[in-house]
């Protein structure tokens, strides 16, 4: 990911270090029946992340979903390192 000035400047830059995962079989169909969407239209992967918010001191949440839980999010510095994972405890909203 990255964060560019409206110059066109890159401000700052994000890799998320995991491979994507596979769109196939039967979730694949699935979500083109419920689309409407011939499977072969559909992207080759999943998702990487559900959402992305900066906070006001300039650190990026990058929420992913995480296997037998809702959610966890991933936070980035205002320069782009990775800082950690937050995964909550109970369910959120």
């Amino acid at each position: 990911m990255h964060e560019v000035a409206f110059s066109g400047d890159t401000l700052r830059t994000v890799e998320l270090r995991r491979d994507p995962e596979p769109l196939v079989g039967a979730e694949r169909d699935s979500l083109a029946e419920a689309a409407g969407f011939d499977p072969d239209d559909l992207p080759a992967f999943r998702r990487m992340f559900d959402r992305i918010d900066v906070a006001p001191d300039g650190y990026l949440w990058v929420q992913r979903r995480q296997p037998g839980r809702t959610f966890a999010w991933d936070v980035f510095d205002p320069c782009g390192r990775f800082e950690g994972a937050v995964v909550p405890e109970t369910r959120l909203g």
